[in-house]
């Protein structure tokens, strides 16, 4: 009888889980197209961030993924160098 109450716990806990994650999705995924209207023009500032986030996230994680590489020891991260390299050709 515990085992049955607690898996019932279990799906009511998975299923409201899930359900509040698909929400919070359809909202970050609706809301712009109801804050702003194609009836009205795009706010200077959010054309701004449309335009420069995606970059500056990128070389964020670029600075991250770099942060513990020794220039000045064993292989002077010749490695990481490779891989950035190879990315940016295949991407351009």
């Amino acid at each position: 009888m515990f085992f049955v109450t607690l898996l019932n716990q279990f799906y009511w806990v998975a299923s409201a889980t899930i359900g509040l994650c698909v929400l919070g999705t359809m909202a970050t995924r609706f809301l712009p197209f109801l804050i702003f209207r194609e009836d009205k023009e795009t706010p200077a500032f959010v054309q701004y961030l449309g335009k420069y986030l995606a970059a500056s996230v990128f070389e964020m994680l670029v600075i991250y993924c770099l942060r513990n590489v020794s220039f000045l020891h064993g292989n002077h991260g010749i490695p990481e160098m490779i891989a950035i390299v190879v990315t940016c050709r295949l991407h351009l």
